[in-house]
């Protein structure tokens, strides 16, 4: 769940951040906007039509694990809610997925599971939720990446 391409500015802090809000949260320790601006991408993350779950007995996907991209989109859009932050459909780990009967979930862009760290999920939303920051979120469902790209808006 590492960025692959995680490009920024290290040489601001919280201080002279665009909006120092975001980073006041205690939850946000350890980074700064150096941390949040540019480009971040989250590899393999995203449900992409595949299940890791496999009947033991017969070898097969059971039924209700044989889910496509665009049933997990449609998901995705039924649990979006006005104003909150936009969600997209992640894979479930297995034990998860058997329990659920489902192979994906709907989560925040930013989600830790997502980003890799509660701290990020934190930052990312409080920037979303800024209208000193523009922040743009590529889901692909191909690759299973999300991309979130972050700029001072103007």
């Amino acid at each position: 769940m590492a960025a692959k391409d995680d490009t920024h500015d290290a040489s601001n802090d919280a201080q002279t951040a665009a909006d120092p809000e975001v980073f006041a949260d205690d939850k946000i320790t350890g980074l700064d906007e150096g941390d949040l601006l540019g480009t971040h991408v989250f590899e393999d993350v995203l449900f992409t039509g595949e299940s890791d779950v496999v009947n033991v007995l017969t070898g097969e996907t059971p039924a209700e694990q044989d889910r496509t991209v665009q049933e997990a989109k449609a998901f995705v859009e039924r649990t979006q809610e006005e104003g909150k932050a936009p969600r997209v459909a992640v894979k479930q780990p297995p034990e998860a997925a058997v329990e659920s009967r489902s192979p994906y979930t709907s989560s925040a862009f930013c989600n830790r599971k997502i980003t890799g760290s509660l701290a990020r999920h934190f930052m990312f939303l409080g920037a979303w939720r800024s209208d000193a920051y523009e922040v743009d979120i590529e889901a692909d469902y191909q690759s299973g990446d999300v991309t979130i790209t972050v700029e001072v808006a103007e």
